[in-house]
């Protein structure tokens, strides 16, 4: 099986892509139909070609800041708690009171909770916007732990918590479940995607690590008060997500990009919700617009293009 087209381009094996495109297109390797997609894999390879390197460089796109945003984004996803309950759900069950199959049940139910109330973000990730999921969903968890921090237990507030912890998994299945994913992809540069969306990753996967590690000990030692400490961060969450996440649903990449070229810390959001929307514009003011950014492109963000390393 010969490799990728894709993958040989990428590497510098022009001659192995393009025998391989041929030989999939049954096409001789100089006809126009070879020729053609192998300048469409090039033009695309250059687009999407990014570095670490360029994390440590001056520019208009503002990786760092696009990173920060897409960490926390990803990072919230655990320090919220989910973790917390899913990997030790039978044990916070049996200090309910519940033994034995019920406790099993409970703890099938909550998990499969978490799938099912997945499915409503489908619906209103467009229609009500990411920021507004995002803040819900911290909201509501934030209650959900104050309540869970009070009750836990207590064998005859046993129903109270266990209605929580199902609307906690309701609730986080709203903001953090799939969106932070998305919402990473859509604010990087589609030539960075990669390493932004991997740091941001990394983030989520190390917040996991540590919530998982510190859990036993802490609800050893703090029983039922340890989950103030996830109401806390979940209240934190929403004016983080208020004051610095930018509103993407209804942009495009290039409107996104154009967001971050003309923002700072302080104005991004602001700029994110007064900057209208290209699906708005007629199409004399959008040809204008885009002729416009084409004709100020800073020359440096050519430079980087030629010497940037994969």
């Amino acid at each position: 099986m010969p490799e990728s087209p894709r993958w040989l381009a990428r590497k510098g094996r022009m001659d192995e892509a393009r025998a391989v495109l041929a030989a999939l297109m049954d096409q001789p390797t100089d006809s126009h139909e070879v020729n053609a997609e192998m300048n469409h894999i090039q033009a695309q390879l250059e687009a999407t070609r990014g570095s670490f390197k360029l994390f440590f460089k001056g520019s208009d796109q503002r990786y760092i800041h696009r990173t920060i945003i897409a960490g926390i984004a990803q990072s919230m996803t655990q320090w919220c708690g989910c973790s917390a309950l899913i990997f030790y759900t039978s044990t916070v069950f049996s200090g309910l009171g519940f033994t034995g199959t019920p406790v099993r049940l409970l703890s099938a139910g909550l998990v499969t909770s978490f799938t099912l109330s997945a499915c409503i973000p489908l619906f209103t990730v467009d229609r009500v916007g990411r920021r507004i999921l995002f803040m819900i969903s911290a909201g509501g968890m934030a209650i959900s732990m104050a309540v869970l921090a009070g009750t836990s237990g207590k064998e005859s507030l046993a129903p109270v918590s266990t209605t929580f912890f199902f609307l906690y998994a309701c609730f986080y299945a709203q903001g953090f479940l799939g969106l932070p994913f998305l919402y990473a992809g859509e604010i990087a540069t589609i030539r960075m995607r990669t390493p932004i969306v991997a740091v941001a990753v990394t983030g989520q996967w190390l917040g996991q690590f540590v919530v998982g590690q510190i859990t036993p000990p802490g609800t050893t030692s703090l029983k039922n008060r340890y989950w103030i400490i996830f109401a806390v961060l979940n209240a934190v969450f929403v004016p983080i997500v208020y004051f610095f996440f930018p509103e993407t649903s209804g942009r495009s990449l290039e409107e996104i990009d154009d967001i971050f070229q003309r923002s700072n810390t302080w104005n991004l959001v602001r700029n994110a919700a007064s900057m209208p929307k290209d699906k708005d514009l007629d199409i004399v003011d959008l040809e204008k617009k885009y002729a416009l950014d084409s004709m100020t492109t800073d020359k440096d963000s050519f430079d980087e293009v030629e010497n940037v390393v994969v």
